[in-house]
């Protein structure tokens, strides 16, 4: 059974069921119940990203030296034959494979944080959707630099992804504003 009321995926703690959605009464209540869903659907949005970031970049780290091989073919298939010297092209494919490592090395990474934000954004719903939304435009923003056609690989996707973390920064916003004013003042 899950921890939290709208956490489907049984990744919950105790502590997200003690902070997450107090009860409250009235209309509150069921506003803050689906800022809740919203959270939960921007958690599962966050943890599918980064599963998929970290195992497709993952399966380049271990395809590095095939990738490298393909990227040289590719360049010295106008050439005449035995023009370049084999030092050369084993230097460029050295090169090839180092890039292709900390490329894929930092995209496993970023995937992790995805998931990390994801598990904690009922302890840090506006920290974890904004820092998810701004790494996840920010990553396509680099990888569209670094090869333009990924900007309209899985456009509809993307879209819909972006969509999805904007109305859940939305949702976090009111979502940790309702639960700062039901937090009793210590000292009262």
């Amino acid at each position: 059974m899950p921890d939290h009321p709208n956490d489907e995926s049984g990744l919950g703690s105790l502590s997200e069921k003690k902070n997450a959605n107090p009860p409250a009464t009235g209309l509150g209540s069921l506003a803050q119940a689906a800022r809740g869903k919203t959270l939960g659907t921007a958690r599962g949005i966050l943890i599918f990203v980064g599963v998929l970031t970290a195992v497709v970049n993952l399966a380049g780290f271990f395809m590095a030296e095939k990738s490298a091989q393909e990227a040289i073919d590719m360049e010295i298939k106008g050439l005449p034959r035995g023009n370049v010297p084999p030092e050369i092209l084993a230097e460029a494919k050295a090169t090839y494979i180092k890039i292709i490592y900390l490329i894929s090395g930092a995209t496993v990474g970023l995937g992790v944080v995805f998931i990390i934000l994801g598990i904690f954004i009922y302890q840090i719903p506006v920290v974890a959707t904004v820092l998810g939304l701004v790494l996840y435009l920010g990553g396509n923003l680099v990888f569209g630099f670094l090869d333009p056609a990924t900007f309209v690989k899985g456009v509809i996707i993307k879209i819909l992804i972006v969509v999805g973390l904007v109305k859940a920064v939305q949702s976090a916003i009111a979502y940790q504003k309702e639960m700062k004013s039901q937090t009793p003042v210590e000292g009262s």
